[in-house]
């Protein structure tokens, strides 16, 4: 499990699968699409959802979409990254020893740079746990 939130999704990728996600939830719904039904928006559908999974109000939980559900979960697996000991084989692949700055790969070829998932948790951290600050990665 903890392997799988390494691969780094882009918004266009998380965009996909929360539009196949709403679509799903519609068909099991046998609900109409939004241009069909102008009612049946995605925030309707997921609190639809919500009412039939969890009856108790007191649970205070909801459906939400892929997409939410990832980013927190990269945000926890960040933390616990950060948290590991020297030793920890994540740890050594992904943080310089005693920083939290990303290791140095070297130099990389021509074109246009990949995304890095530590870049992209890092930022989603700080834009959603931190009050919307602005992530800038500085290297020192």
């Amino acid at each position: 499990m903890v392997w799988s939130l390494l691969a780094h999704l882009t918004q266009a990728m998380m965009k996909k699968i929360d539009a196949f996600q709403l679509r799903c939830l519609r068909k099991i719904l046998g609900l109409a699409p939004t241009f069909i039904d102008g009612r049946n928006t995605n925030q309707a559908v997921l609190k639809k959802c919500t009412d039939i999974v969890f009856t108790h109000r007191e649970d205070h939980k909801k459906i939400s979409l892929f997409s939410e559900y990832y980013l927190h979960r990269k945000t926890k697996l960040l933390g616990h990254v950060l948290r590991a000991p020297e030793y920890d084989p994540l740890r050594q692949v992904s943080l310089e020893p005693n920083s939290g700055n990303r290791v140095d790969y070297g130099k990389r070829r021509c074109g246009r740079p990949k995304q890095n998932w530590l870049h992209f948790a890092k930022k989603t951290a700080y834009e959603m746990h931190l009050n919307g600050s602005n992530y800038l990665e500085c290297r020192t």
